[in-house]
């Protein structure tokens, strides 16, 4: 399963409306077998999005399921953003590549 960050952090914002199409949102991240979170740091704006997204990680993590991250942070960036214990987490449960070099979606001038 393929999705964006922010999208996972909108459903696990508190206070939304339709309960029963959260429960199912929430299982369909935390079940899925392989989960891939693309643009890790866009969603810093939404209210509580690093406690989901430790919560998210850390059940997948207690589960043995794969979820893979990309984001353009840092690794300290990440750790300010998150906090320690998340940033501890995909130390703790990811593997990370650096892809050195220009950025392919900027366009030359």
């Amino acid at each position: 399963m393929w999705c964006y960050a922010r999208d996972v952090a909108r459903t696990y914002e508190y206070g939304l409306i339709d309960q029963t199409f959260d429960e199912y949102v929430d299982d369909m991240y935390e079940e899925a077998k392989w989960l891939v979170i693309d643009e890790l740091g866009r969603e810093s704006d939404i209210k509580n999005h690093d406690r989901r997204m430790h919560a998210l990680l850390r059940k997948r993590a207690d589960n043995g399921l794969v979820t893979h991250f990309s984001t353009n942070l840092r690794l300290d960036e990440i750790d300010k953003v998150y906090g320690h214990a998340f940033s501890s987490l995909l130390h703790e449960t990811c593997i990370h590549v650096t892809v050195d070099g220009p950025d392919r979606r900027v366009k030359a001038a």
